[in-house]
Parts: structure tokens; C-alpha cells; sequence
């Protein structure tokens, strides 16, 4: 939903209008330089043409799905699409397939980092947060090493170490204090060559009838697109023609929060080899049924992720005969793509995922606030 380009504001300002969004340029006469800069910048990278059909069908699928007389028809994911047991031989040759792949250079993995640690009570990304742990290493730190582990496993197994691509996704607020800190402290133990950091896409706020909001005279209220931007991400900086290039088959995609996270698990990447997968997620049980995290099945025939509250009291309580929750399969954000699916997606199918409204008190000219929405794009979507 963004690109780049550097455009004057005589080529930007009659692509507004003709979209009736004018008002974007209300205030350029009496701007500086600096901030008629940073509008232009914002305004060059928003594809403005695609502004009000985005919005109008966001804002009917937001209606839909608030709709309480519409009945949704939710099911839980059929067995096929599931692997919930298997034995102890299939765990090992998925994971020496994993360690092969790693050894020959064929994988990656991306973390999600362009979140900010402010609920958490720090100003800085989350990736650059000390826990608290004994060892005072911060979460990049704690993957980098476990990147580092999994390279040392499969050379000890496949007799050649290879080396793991790390592509860190960060966002406008928080790319420059993250290079930063990759470099100062020199790649956290990695070379530097194997790490490569891509800017999150950002979305413009909109008023309820689908008018920009500016901020200031000087900028519009813009906020990241949601974690479902790392797919146009990955294409607009040529980061997936990178992988393509290099040889790489699978990455793997998570959230930079997850101090838990099995980083390039070779167990994953060899299972989705073994079987043929183009895309897999990590699920685990609810904890029970009033858990509120959403899980994988199928709404209206399409399969994805189902919020806690489209699933309702009943079915939220069903179980099997084996005395299981029937939507029990909880998404953690873990999941494993071939490098060839993603390639098909953003060159045939980005279009077609879908952006969903998050209705907000936006900050507007003048230090008020304005009913609006903002568009979000899911990471799991891709799944439909």
C-alpha cells in the first residue's frame, strides 16, 4: 500500500485533488522547507488513487463482520490440515532435513520489530529491551546466539555450517536506533552481511468518511499498516528478489516479543520440506475455553485465524469425545513459508488481502481529536 518516489508537490497536489483529498496541501504556503519536505515525502509514498476503494470495501467488511444479525459460518480446521501427533523418527528426520537446509544455506528468518516498547515502560524498540534475565542480554541478542546455535548444529550434522539470513523488519519510528544498535554492537555476533533490515509500510489515518487526517499542517497521522505488511515490505525493498537470488527456499516469521521463539527451528523448516508446505503455523492448545486468543479454522468457507469473539459462548465450550476444545488450536504468530509462495503472492495476490478498521480518537490539526479509522493489514490473512 506505499511505495517510494520522489515527486514535487506540482505532480502530488493535482493527484489529491483529483481523489478529494485537496485538504492535504491546505496549509503548504505557510510551511518550511523541512515540513513541506516531510508532507511531500509522506504524500509520495501513499499510492492516493487506491485511498477510497481501500477504505469503502475495509469499511464494509468492518460492518459485516459487526453485523449481529449476519451469522457467520465458523468451523473448526479439518484433520488434514493439521499435525497434531507424529513420531519420534518423523521429529528426527524433520529436523536433520531442517539442519541440511540450514547447512546448504536455504533459509531465513524475519522478526517483526518494528513495535516499540511503550507498554512495557521504555521508549525503545522491543527488540533492544534487557528483561531483567541473569545474563543482561537484550531479545536480538538472545535470537542472534540462537541463530548462531543452529548454524553450529548443522555443521556438526552436515559437516558444513552455513549461514542463516536474519531480515529484521522495522518501522519508521524505529529503524535508525536499531541499525544503530546492530552496528555498534557489531551484529550481535553475526556477520554483518547476513543481517538486513527493511522499513515496515505506513497507512494514513482517515476521518469516517474517508478523508486524511493531518496530524499537522505539516503531516498527516500515519501508523504502521500492521504485521500483514511484511508482505508488500518484502517487495517493495526487494528483499524477497534478494532471497530468490541467493538461493534461499524457506524463512521463517515471528514477532520480536517472543523471547520463547525457536529461531530458525530446524524442526519447522524440515517438517514443511518433508511435507511439501508452502506455508504451516505453530499452534498450541488453549489454556480454555474463555482464552481470549483467536484460533486457527474457517469462517464463511475461508480458512484463517477467528477472533475470540466470532466464535461465541457455545462453541467457545464445545468439545470432543476425547474431551478436547473443538477450536482449540491457538495461533502463537510462528509460521514457516517457501520463499516461491511468497514470490507468488505479492506478484499475483497482494492486492487481494484484505485491510481492517480499527475505529480510533485520531490527533488532528490543532492538538484535537477526530473520530477516524485506522487500516491494518493481518499477517495471517494469507492463510484464506
Amino acid at each position: 500500500f506505499f511505495r517510494f518516489n520522489n515527486m514535487s508537490y506540482d505532480e502530488l497536489k493535482p493527484r489529491y485533488e483529483a481523489c478529494g483529498q485537496g485538504h492535504v496541501f491546505e496549509f503548504w504556503d505557510e510551511l518550511s522547507d523541512e515540513d513541506k519536505s516531510v508532507l511531500l515525502s509522506q504524500a509520495a509514498q501513499v499510492p492516493i488513487e487506491q485511498v477510497g476503494s481501500v477504505f469503502e470495501s475495509s469499511m464494509k467488511d468492518f460492518e459485516a463482520a459487526n453485523d449481529d444479525t449476519q451469522e457467520h459460518d465458523v468451523a473448526p480446521l479439518e484433520d488434514q490440515f493439521i499435525c497434531s501427533t507424529h513420531s519420534p523418527q518423523e521429529r528426527d528426520e524433520w529436523r536433520s532435513e531442517g539442519l541440511r537446509l540450514v547447512s546448504a544455506n536455504k533459509v531465513g528468518v524475519v522478526v517483526l520489530a518494528g513495535g516499540q516498547g511503550t507498554r512495557l515502560g521504555s521508549p525503545l524498540p522491543k527488540g533492544m529491551l534487557n528483561l531483567g534475565l541473569p545474563s543482561n542480554k537484550e531479545i536480538f541478542k538472545l535470537m542472534a546466539e540462537r541463530i548462531l546455535k543452529v548454524q553450529q548444529l548443522a555443521e556438526a550434522e552436515h559437516g558444513s555450517k552455513g549461514k542463516i539470513q536474519w531480515y529484521v523488519m522495522t518501522s519508521e519510528a524505529t529503524h535508525d536506533v536499531i541499525v544503530d544498535f546492530f552496528k555498534k554492537g557489531e551484529f550481535l555476533g553475526l556477520q554483518a552481511d547476513d543481517v538486513h533490515f527493511f522499513k515496515q509500510g505506513f497507512l494514513p489515518a482517515l476521518t469516517n468518511d474517508g478523508k486524511i487526517i493531518l496530524q499537522s499542517k505539516g503531516s498527516m497521522s500515519i501508523a504502521p499498516d500492521g504485521n500483514g505488511g511484511i508482505y508488500r515490505a518484502l517487495k517493495v525493498h526487494g528483499i524477497l528478489d534478494r532471497m530468490l537470488e541467493s538461493g534461499i527456499q524457506y524463512i521463517q516469521a515471528f514477532n520480536v516479543d517472543n523471547i520463547l521463539i525457536k529461531v530458525a527451528d530446524p524442526v519447522f523448516f524440515g517438517f514443511c520440506s518433508k511435507r511439501n508446505a508452502d506455508c504451516a503455523a505453530k499452534t498450541i492448545a488453549k489454556s480454555g475455553p474463555d482464552e481470549k486468543v483467536g484460533v486457527f479454522g474457517t469462517k464463511d468457507g475461508k480458512k484463517g485465524v477467528i477472533e475470540y469473539s466470532e466464535i461465541g459462548e457455545g462453541r467457545a465450550n464445545a468439545r470432543t469425545e476425547a474431551g478436547q476444545l473443538v477450536f482449540n488450536h491457538a495461533n502463537i504468530a510462528i509460521y514457516t513459508y517457501s520463499v516461491k509462495f511468497l514470490k507468488d503472492l505479492v506478484d499475483n495476490h497482494l492486492d487481494s488481502l484484505p485491510y481492517h478498521i480499527a475505529k480510533k480518537d485520531i490527533p488532528s490539526v490543532g492538538g484535537t481529536k477526530v473520530p477516524g479509522v485506522k487500516l491494518e493489514a493481518f499477517i495471517f490473512d494469507v492463510f484464506q
